[in-house]
């Protein structure tokens, strides 16, 4: 896991409660169709912006920089919602990955659907498999951009290691 010493912002106003409800009911829907899991994303308080904050956020601790075996980048993520497109970045250095609503000269950039983004991130589906079945495009570095969701535990994994780190939530 990440190195990082404290709990992300956009985590650390959630209770447990919240964090494990929010992750139930996403999970509960990761086999439906991409117009399921956007409507049940639309429904949460903050939709598809909340949930977005809440994953990425989740991403520093996530981040397991074992896997990583020494690659580091920047990368452009365009997550496709039905709202519009939304940037997340994400850099990923030796011990620790951040992200940020911008940035600049990325090694690669992504654009996802949200729901095979919220797919990927819950481990139901691989970068590789998504790029390779089109539903992903990649510039740049795509070894980089397929690779990368490797390095990362699901957000089930994290959130329990982050509430026995960090105390309840």
């Amino acid at each position: 896991m990440s190195t990082e010493n404290q709990l992300p912002a956009a985590l650390a106003e959630m209770t447990r409660a919240e964090v494990e409800a929010y992750l139930e009911k996403v999970g509960g829907v990761l086999g439906e169709s991409d117009d399921v899991i956007a409507a049940t994303v639309a429904g949460f308080a903050g939709g598809t912006a909340r949930l977005l904050e809440f994953l990425t956020a989740g991403m520093a601790l996530a981040f397991c920089p074992e896997r990583a075996e020494g690659q580091t980048g920047l990368v452009e993520i365009h997550i496709v919602a039905p709202e519009g497109e939304i940037p997340v970045w994400l850099e990923v250095d030796l011990d620790e990955c951040r992200t940020s609503a911008t940035g600049s000269d990325p090694d690669t950039t992504v654009t996802v659907p949200l729901a095979v983004f919220v797919r990927i991130a819950f481990k139901r589906l691989s970068g590789a498999d998504a790029y390779m079945d089109g539903l992903v495009q990649a510039a740049g570095d795509v070894v980089l951009a397929t690779t990368l969701d490797d390095w990362f535990d699901p957000p089930d994994l994290a959130a329990a290691a982050a509430f026995e780190r960090f105390g309840a939530l």
